[in-house]
């Protein structure tokens, strides 16, 4: 299934250089204030959300990434929560967001699609009316090899 994570410069370079997902991510503490999710102590996750347009939540800007994975369901299954973010719109009210948590040792390099490197500021509107094409550039994508696809920009 395929699923979405904004990331930054740091861990694109990690993913590039082929390190371990197990040293990408973050330990967390449950906080159901942001979020339905169960986590355990010294383990790493990463957040990926269920649809595209839930990465508009989130700073979509010059510097960061949206990377796609395809990420088998049997293990989405198992992690799947709610987030709550302000609105897109007007940043008032709370909405909740499907989302997974995934441990990052259960994350394998093929599951990666795709990463666009966003070169201009996206927001939610922007994404409506398909005024974002333009600010994001493809680096990667799982049907060519790594050599080729890979561009320093």
């Amino acid at each position: 299934m395929l699923v979405y994570r904004i990331c930054d410069k740091e861990e694109v370079k990690k993913i590039i250089n082929g390190i371990s997902f197990d040293d990408i991510g973050n330990c967390f503490t449950v906080n159901s204030d942001l979020n339905t999710h169960q986590y355990k102590s010294d383990i790493r996750y990463l957040h990926f959300f269920k649809n595209y347009d839930s990465v508009f939540y989130l700073n979509v800007t010059n510097g960061y990434y949206i990377c796609t994975y395809n990420i088998p369901e049997e293990i989405l299954d198992l992690y799947s929560g709610i987030g709550l973010y302000r609105d897109r719109l007007f940043f008032k009210s709370l909405e909740e967001v499907p989302e997974y948590a995934v441990p990052s040792n259960e994350i394998k390099s093929n599951y990666l699609e795709r990463i666009d490197k966003v070169t201009d500021y996206i927001d939610f509107e922007d994404y409506v009316y398909g005024n974002y094409v333009d600010n994001l550039i493809t680096i990667y994508h799982y049907n060519q090899s790594r050599e080729k696809v890979y561009k320093k920009k």
